[in-house]
């Protein structure tokens, strides 16, 4: 339980330590990027760390991140679909001998792509949220037994 409260605290208190160090050398907007970007490394490495250690992670909502799964997969082959509907589209009005390539049709397919791509997106954050709910738990979890 104490390697499992190491790792969170690692990961709760190092974007403090960051922001106190740059701010009290002055660095610059960019340089603050990079160390995000650093703490961003380290917090999977810290993750990755703990899953290798043995710690267990249980999400209390298996209903909704599957569905949410089955959402972005969807939204995937909508996309795939309809990037397929506007190549066919494209050569159908290359091919033709009147006009040339017609909005109309590639319109339906543009529209199906879009669609499902903020399917994927719906999807994924739905994971986030849902990822973000167990690990507000897990903290206090941490926090609870600390006290």
């Amino acid at each position: 339980m104490k390697l499992k409260c190491l790792f969170f605290n690692a990961l709760l208190f190092a974007p403090s330590l960051v922001f106190a160090v740059n701010s009290s050398q002055g660095a610059a907007p960019a340089a603050a990027a990079a160390d995000i970007g650093l703490y961003t490394f380290l917090a999977v490495v810290i993750l990755a760390g703990g899953v290798l250690l043995g710690f267990k992670y249980r999400s209390g909502y298996k209903t909704a991140k599957g569905i949410a799964m089955l959402v972005s997969f969807a939204g995937w082959l909508l996309f795939a679909g309809g990037i397929v509907v506007v190549f066919f589209g494209l050569v159908e009005g290359i091919q033709s001998k009147h006009e040339g390539v017609s909005i109309l049709a590639i319109l339906p397919g543009l529209g199906a792509a879009i669609f499902g791509l903020l399917c994927v997106m719906g999807g994924q954050l739905t994971r986030a949220v849902v990822d973000t709910a167990d690990h507000t738990r897990e903290i206090m979890n941490i926090l609870r037994e600390k006290a």
